[in-house]
């Protein structure tokens, strides 16, 4: 889980809500126009990623999208006097957690149900004060690990206590959101692996280690021409330590 700055709210969601105040998204989502323009302006804010395990989020033309809007707060919560469903600051972007038989690319994203990741296991619960959100949490220090040869997440916990995030939260956000399910440490593992043989590919060819991870971190840790973060960032940021870290300060990183 990486931070997320939300550009401002689309017009199309602001306009709406104004005329429709007690709208559920259901009704909102029925006129695709609007759908999209708010589906499309989460993509951009988020880089692609999904808010939560940080696999690309894709589109398809042929098979269905690994790529809905998730509530973070429950949509239905009538406790208070906000309409969650369509609360700007509420939705986020997310894959299907690996819950969709015929998403893009299902052979490496659909998983059993004892393992499905994301929104899926929340099922509409409210957790807010349980996990962290990604609205929430700072863009520095890296709260999370990232284990090189298993592909496990875990936390950092001097950065939490250095961030003043709770640790126990911290480790709820991943428990909660089934963030250690086998597909997304697999994808994690074949990540590591990829960046290591690129780094050792470029030190064989006489470039010295730091040379190598400076040359690394500057390209791939970044947006790319499409305005996307490479899949599984903080992965990837976590193994580039403290080469990462620095890039990301000079190029004014903040989610």
């Amino acid at each position: 889980m990486k931070k997320i700055l939300k550009a401002q709210e689309p017009t199309e969601l602001q306009h709406y809500k104004h005329t429709n105040p007690q709208a559920t998204w259901s009704q909102f989502r029925k006129n695709k126009t609007r759908y999209n323009a708010v589906k499309n302006q989460i993509k951009k804010d988020q880089g692609a990623l999904c808010a939560y395990c940080e696999i690309d989020l894709k589109e398809s033309v042929k098979s269905n999208d690994d790529f809905r809007v998730e509530h973070f707060h429950p949509k239905n919560d009538n406790s208070a006097q906000i309409n969650w469903a369509l609360e700007w600051s509420n939705v986020l972007g997310c894959c299907h957690g690996g819950s969709e038989r015929n998403v893009v690319d299902a052979k490496q994203r659909f998983t059993s149900s004892a393992e499905r990741h994301c929104d899926v296991p929340k099922k509409g619960k409210n957790l807010s004060g349980v996990i962290l959100s990604p609205l929430q949490i700072p863009a520095f220090p890296l709260l999370f690990d990232f284990d090189r040869f298993t592909g496990e997440m875990s936390i950092n916990t001097m950065a939490c206590s250095n961030a003043n995030i709770s640790i126990s939260i911290a480790e709820s956000t991943i428990r909660e959101l089934c963030l250690n399910a086998t597909v997304l440490k697999i994808h994690r593992k074949d990540v590591l692996n990829s960046l290591n043989d690129e780094i050792k590919l470029l030190i064989g060819n006489g470039k010295t280690i730091m040379e190598a991870m400076d040359y690394t971190v500057k390209a791939v840790l970044r947006k790319d021409s499409n305005g996307n973060f490479p899949a599984f960032f903080s992965t990837i940021r976590s193994y580039l330590k403290s080469t990462a870290e620095t890039h990301l300060k000079v190029i004014g990183y903040n989610g």
